[in-house]
């Protein structure tokens, strides 16, 4: 399976996480997350770890609709391809 990088988020908050962060469609770095991490990224949370941050922005972006959903037919195989895709704004 290939994934595009506009299509990944990159949660992180460490330098080992720079390289993704700054790779992925849409990066984020969490609220306690090294300079370099929220150097790179799209976004810095204002949440920490153990705030949950991740699982807290993930629903509130579910519940504010920002993942985009399509299908695409693969032609020659007639094989259905779902993507999801991030609608860059929120913050």
């Amino acid at each position: 399976m290939f994934l595009r990088a506009e299509n990944l988020i990159a949660f992180g908050d460490g330098n080992n996480d720079v390289e993704f962060i700054d790779f992925a469609g849409w990066g984020v770095s969490m609220k306690n997350g090294s300079t370099a991490a929220k150097a790179v990224a799209d976004v810095v949370l204002p949440y920490t770890n153990d705030e949950h941050g991740v699982a807290r922005t993930l629903e509130e972006y579910f519940e504010a609709g920002v993942f985009e959903q399509e299908q695409e037919e693969e032609r020659g195989g007639g094989i259905m391809r779902q993507h999801a895709s991030v609608k860059k704004g929120l913050n």
